[in-house]
C-alpha cells in the first residue's frame, strides 16, 4: 500500500491510501477553494490518476546521475497521455533540469 501526500492550505499533508477512493477524495480536494495539490506517490498512482483525467499538470526534473536500474516514473497507463510543454529550469550549479507540462485532456 502508497501512501499519497496531498498538501493543504495550511501545510498539513492528507493523507490516502491509494486504491481505496483516492479518485473520489482528488476530485474532492480540486474542488475545494485553495492552493494546488502536489502529489508524492509513486509510478502507479501517477497513472491511476492521469487515466481518471485528474491530472493537470506533470513536473518533471532530471537528475544527472545514472543508477543503472530504478523504479519507472509513471506505472504502464490505460493509454496514451499526451502532455504540452510549458516551460522549462535549468538549475546550472546542480546539472539538474527542469521541466513542466499541461495534461492535454483526451
Amino acid at each position: 500500500m502508497r501512501i499519497v501526500q496531498l498538501k493543504q492550505d495550511r501545510g498539513q499533508p492528507r493523507r490516502l491510501s491509494q486504491g481505496h477512493g483516492v479518485n473520489r477524495a482528488v476530485l474532492a480536494l480540486k474542488a475545494e477553494a485553495g492552493k494546488d495539490i502536489w502529489l508524492y506517490g509513486g509510478g502507479r498512482l501517477c497513472a491511476t490518476l492521469l487515466d481518471a483525467g485528474l491530472v493537470d499538470s506533470v513536473e518533471i526534473a532530471i537528475v544527472p546521475v545514472l543508477l543503472g536500474q530504478g523504479t519507472p516514473m509513471v506505472a504502464p497507463t490505460a493509454g496514451r497521455h499526451t502532455l504540452r510543454f510549458t516551460s522549462q529550469r535549468i538549475y546550472a550549479a546542480s546539472g539538474i533540469a527542469l521541466m513542466a507540462y499541461d495534461a492535454v485532456p483526451r
